[in-house]
C-alpha cells in the first residue's frame, strides 16, 4: 500500500491528535478543502476523546490506585484525595501513539464509577498534548449493565476546532475485570464540531467498536456528517467508514458531498 503524504496532512501530523496521512494521491480542489480539513480536524478530536476517556477509564479501575490511593497509570503519576483523582503527566510522557502528553487531567468522582449511579467530572483546563494546551470538560456516567453515557463540552485538541457531543458507550467484555487487554464496547451517539463559521453535525450510523486486542482499537463504524460552511452555496453531507472489512488495520474511507459531486478520501488513523 502507497503512502503519499501531501502538505495539509503533513501539517496535520504534527497538530491533530489523530495522525492522518493520504493512501491515494488527491487533488483536493474547489468545495473540498474546507470540508476537508474540518473532516481531519473532527477525527482528531474524537480520537482524542477516545484516547482521553481510555486514560481516565484505566485509572478509575486501577486496582493499585483502589487500594492505595496512587498508582502509575500510562506513565503518569496518579493521586487520589477524597474523591478528586489527578492525572499527573508532568513533566511529559511520550504515549504509545508517539504523542507527548504533559500537564494533569483532574478527576472528580461521585459513588463509584465502576458501579451504577457512578459519575465522573473531568476537568481537562491543565492538559498539553504535544505544547497543544487542551480544554474542555468530560463527564461520564454509568447507567448500569455496563452501559455509560459520556458528554464532552468544548473539547478543544487541535486549533481553534471545539467538539460538543454526547455519546452512549455500551461494553461489550472487559469492564469488571482485573485487566484492561480484554476492553471492548460500542460507541453510539452524536457531536457538533465548531471553526469559525463552520460546522460539522456528526451521527454515528454504525455502532464504533472499540477493541484492546485490535493494535489500532477501533474496530469499525460508520459516522454520518453534515456541514454548515461560511462559503457554501449548496447542502455539503458526507461520511466517514471505518472499514470493517480490513479487520485490525487502521483504514477510513471519508466521502464528501456536496450536489453531484462526491470526493472519496483513504485515510488511515492512529490515536484511539
Amino acid at each position: 500500500m502507497k503512502h503519499l503524504r501531501n502538505n495539509y496532512l503533513a501539517v496535520m501530523l504534527a497538530a491533530s491528535a489523530l495522525t492522518l496521512t493520504s493512501c491515494e494521491d488527491e487533488l483536493l480542489g474547489g468545495f473540498s478543502e474546507a470540508e476537508t480539513a474540518m473532516s481531519d480536524r473532527y477525527l482528531a478530536a474524537e480520537a482524542a476523546l477516545s484516547n482521553i476517556y481510555r486514560i481516565v477509564d484505566n485509572t478509575m479501575r486501577d486496582s493499585t490506585l483502589r487500594a492505595t490511593d496512587t498508582s502509575m497509570v500510562f506513565g503518569a503519576r496518579v493521586i487520589r484525595t477524597g474523591n478528586t483523582i489527578l492525572i499527573d503527566f508532568k513533566p511529559g510522557v511520550i504515549g504509545l501513539d508517539g504523542r507527548t502528553r504533559s500537564g494533569s487531567i483532574m478527576v472528580t468522582e461521585t459513588n463509584d464509577y465502576r458501579q451504577a449511579g457512578g459519575v465522573l467530572a473531568v476537568d481537562l483546563s491543565s492538559y498539553v498534548i504535544d505544547n497543544f494546551h487542551a480544554s474542555g470538560i468530560m463527564g461520564v456516567e454509568n447507567f448500569g449493565s455496563d452501559s455509560l453515557k459520556l458528554n464532552v463540552s468544548r473539547l478543544a485538541v487541535v486549533d481553534s476546532f471545539e467538539l460538543d457531543g454526547s455519546k452512549t458507550l455500551i461494553w461489550m467484555a472487559g469492564f469488571k475485570t482485573a485487566t484492561t487487554d480484554d476492553d471492548a464496547y460500542k460507541i453510539k451517539g452524536m457531536a457538533t464540531g465548531k471553526q469559525l463559521n463552520n460546522t460539522l453535525n456528526s451521527s454515528i450510523l454504525e455502532p464504533m467498536v472499540i477493541d484492546n486486542s485490535c493494535q489500532y482499537r477501533l474496530l469499525e463504524g460508520v459516522v454520518d456528517m453534515q456541514f454548515a460552511m461560511d462559503t457554501a452555496s449548496a447542502q455539503t453531507s458526507g461520511s466517514i467508514d471505518f472499514i470493517k472489512a480490513d479487520g485490525c488495520e487502521n483504514l477510513a474511507r471519508i466521502k464528501i458531498k456536496k450536489g453531484e459531486t462526491e470526493l472519496t478520501l483513504a485515510r488511515q488513523f492512529f490515536g484511539f
